[in-house]
């Protein structure tokens, strides 16, 4: 009976450190879970203060601290003031969040874009590279020297300045110059 008792006990231990290890290892500790998201990363803490304030205005943190994978090109701070002060403000007012929505979304790609994906995608296209944005405007990416430059409708253009942040839920790459969708400019 004592034998019995015993190997039910082992079995019962076993099956439930089985399990337990088994859910553990498919979701708490998979690679990704181990790296932060977009929106919990300190990569956008240092300098994107107007860019992390516009997210939140816009209601996009929501969406960017989920599973993803998301591509971010992320204007820092000193970008956003090449932006007339005037034209920032007007954007940041609760009354315009769909521009503001329009604008923030023009900076990001649906999945995970690094800049070796974007160099291929460069190498196929005969030097330059296309990419729609969740906006639903599209991007040029070409090369100039060692850097990639991006190109929006109206042609301004930012160079990605600190590429390949791998996160949870997407890349982000850090842009000097804010890009704008075609009915913004």
């Amino acid at each position: 009976m004592q034998l019995m008792a015993r190997f039910a006990i082992v079995f019962f231990l076993f099956f439930l450190s089985t399990t337990v290890k088994g859910q553990y290892a498919a979701e708490e500790f998979s690679v990704a879970s181990l790296k932060p998201s977009i929106l919990q990363s300190s990569v956008l803490n240092k300098n994107h203060q107007t860019l992390l304030q516009a997210v939140k205005l816009a209601e996009l943190d929501k969406i960017l601290g989920s599973q993803g994978p998301i591509t971010i090109f992320a204007p820092s701070d000193t970008a956003f003031e090449k932006i007339s002060h005037r034209t920032l403000t007007e954007w940041l007012a609760p009354e315009n969040k769909q521009e503001l929505l329009s604008v923030l979304t023009y900076h990001m790609v649906v999945g995970q874009i690094t800049a070796s994906k974007i160099l291929q995608a460069m190498a196929s296209g005969q030097g330059s590279a296309v990419f729609k944005t969740v906006q639903g405007n599209e991007i040029l990416a070409t090369l100039e020297g060692t850097h990639i430059i991006l190109t929006d409708c109206s042609g301004n253009s930012a160079k990605i300045k600190t590429e390949d942040t791998n996160l949870s839920n997407g890349v982000v790459h850090l842009i000097d110059s804010v890009i704008l969708p075609e009915a913004l400019d």
